[in-house]
């Protein structure tokens, strides 16, 4: 490889909307971005190191424990985020607060 040739995965983000959404992390190293590139419906988390010399590395998808999670996963991963603290709650939270019934409201026109 000559030094200006790019690695393939140097032209991200993909066309056709296949990488969408990005976080940055708080000391500008790492990104997080969707992305739908491996099969085209479900959206993964590749997360991406730059380096000082500002030179993004190859993203890659988080490895779980489970080698098939991602594949086996009916969930799409549409807006990653990269904090620093823990969150003020946690996955039953969240599967209460959506077997709610819906509040109602009423949009204000001016």
């Amino acid at each position: 490889m000559t030094s200006s040739a790019r690695p393939d995965w140097a032209s991200w983000p993909l066309p056709n909307g296949r990488d969408t959404y990005h976080s940055w992390s708080s000391n500008s190293r790492w990104f997080v971005f969707a992305s739908k590139r491996d099969d085209g419906l479900y959206g993964k988390p590749y997360f991406c190191y730059v380096d000082r010399l500002g030179h993004a590395h190859k993203p890659f998808v988080l490895p779980q424990q489970d080698p098939q999670f991602y594949d086996m996963n009916l969930k799409s991963f549409n807006v990653p985020e990269l904090g620093r603290g823990p969150l003020p709650f946690d996955a039953v939270d969240v599967q209460r607060a959506m077997k709610q019934e819906a509040v109602g409201f009423q949009l204000k026109r001016q």
